[in-house]
């Protein structure tokens, strides 16, 4: 299970107001609290379900679960094996799971661009919508400011989350940078568009020297030493008609 402060997504998702459970970490022997940056939890199935005996899975209370999870965020590369009906049935019997509450979560998303977070923001959010409870309400951790530094760098304890307060939510996200116009296309100033046609010229003009030099080695079958300049007449040499180029 993914600490939320440490991904961006997870962080995205709860600085919009998503109730995002927090997990404890793996204890070292030596260890008496969580190190700072901890990413993961790692649980076997006979702890996460209370009651649950090795060799009969499908048969785990699941009841009082570590932690009551209604709806699941699945690590998208994971994303052919948690759809698989069979994985819920057979491998991880959880109510949401097996109700098919869940979205994929694509671990540290990948494109880092305002379209992106908006696909991702389209895909989890109707699938979230559509949930509905599952366990019985559990107490939020009130006045937790989910966009802060203290948040991001510490978090909360394992099987807390933050109550639902707009005080503290980003609204950045639901608003579209200055950079793009109304049809979600960026707007360029004409400095930046005559920049990018002298590269792409640029580009273009080293593609053409590189095709004229093959088509005058094939024509020679050797190298010719020719002027720095550009001869636009066309030199016949050996049937082929090149521009001799340096």
């Amino acid at each position: 299970f993914a600490n939320p402060p440490d991904d961006m997504v997870l962080r995205m998702f709860e600085e919009l107001g998503m109730p995002l459970l927090h997990v404890s970490c793996d204890l070292k022997p030596d260890e008496t609290a969580c190190p700072l940056g901890f990413f993961w939890e790692h649980l076997n199935n006979t702890d996460f379900f209370s009651g649950c005996q090795a060799g009969s899975i499908t048969k785990c209370s699941n009841e009082n679960p570590k932690y009551p999870v209604d709806f699941w965020l699945y690590d998208d590369r994971l994303t052919l094996e948690v759809t698989d009906p069979n994985f819920a049935k057979n491998q991880f019997p959880d109510k949401a799971l097996l109700a098919g509450q869940m979205a994929y979560w694509p671990i540290g998303a990948g494109t880092l661009s305002y379209r992106h977070a908006a696909k991702i923001l389209n895909i989890v959010g109707p699938a979230l919508a559509d949930a509905r409870r599952i366990h019985d309400g559990t107490q939020c951790t009130p006045d937790v400011d989910v966009g802060g530094v203290a948040h991001r760098t510490v978090g909360l304890d394992g099987g807390e989350y933050a109550c639902f307060n707009e005080e503290f939510h980003r609204e950045e996200y639901l608003t579209c940078p200055t950079a793009l116009g109304s049809d979600g296309v960026s707007s360029l100033s004409t400095g930046a568009i005559v920049g990018i046609a002298i590269g792409v010229g640029i580009v273009c003009l080293l593609f053409v020297l590189l095709i004229i030099r093959r088509c005058r080695r094939s024509a020679t079958g050797k190298e010719i030493d020719a002027p720095s300049v550009v001869d636009q007449s066309e030199t016949s040499t050996g049937g082929a008609q090149c521009e001799v180029v340096t």
